[in-house]
């Protein structure tokens, strides 16, 4: 089976999600000052970002190719048979965590965006924007599915387990300033011992 290589793809269409939230935070952030050619750059630092910029483009595609494959997973992995269900929790699992990752970011950088759940062509040619409250629902939906299939302790360090969503839950409820959730959440993170801080950050 390719359940496995499909995961992978996931997480790589995920990854392209990173690169760009960095570059736009920090330039739109003040943390780094433009001195330099590329429009795109100077238009992040300045706030006058047009609807030609790469970097939202990147952001955008980034955010919405992983929203295709992971609605790809949840509509053909269930009827996929000879699946242990062991790997298909976790995989069903991985598609909405990083789902409801990739809604995460799109909520706190472009607000209410398209609600696409689903790999139909005919329904998702015109989905009108859907309302932030819409999306932050379905944040908290998929990370509530991806809690009660993914395990208590990933394969490696490369895939996701149920303490990663914790800690997403946690950094959602500080941006939502529900700080009792948000303690509750990284308290069990932090809880957990499946992680610690380095002694020598530099």
């Amino acid at each position: 089976r390719d359940v496995g290589n499909v995961e992978i793809g996931l997480y790589s269409a995920f990854r392209n999600i990173a690169p760009a939230t960095v570059i736009a935070g920090d330039f739109t952030a003040d943390m780094l000052i433009h001195n330099g050619t590329f429009s795109q750059y100077r238009e992040l630092g300045t706030k006058q970002i047009s609807s030609a910029n790469a970097s939202v483009a990147a952001l955008w595609g980034a955010i919405y190719n992983t929203v295709y494959i992971a609605n790809f997973i949840l509509e053909r992995l269930p009827d996929v048979a000879g699946v242990p269900t062991t790997q298909r929790n976790q995989v069903m699992g991985t598609a909405y965590f990083l789902r409801g990752y990739a809604y995460f970011v799109a909520l706190y950088t472009f607000g209410g965006v398209p609600e696409v759940i689903t790999t139909d062509i005919e329904t998702n040619r015109n989905i009108p924007r859907a309302t932030e409250t819409e999306i932050l629902n379905l944040i908290i939906d998929d990370y509530n599915e991806a809690l009660a299939t993914l395990p208590e302790e990933p394969v490696n360090a490369g895939f996701a387990g149920e303490f990663a969503v914790r800690a997403a839950f946690a950094r959602l409820y500080l941006y939502l300033g529900d700080w009792n959730k948000a303690v509750q959440f990284s308290t069990e993170v932090i809880d957990s011992d499946q992680y610690e801080l380095e002694a020598e950050f530099s």
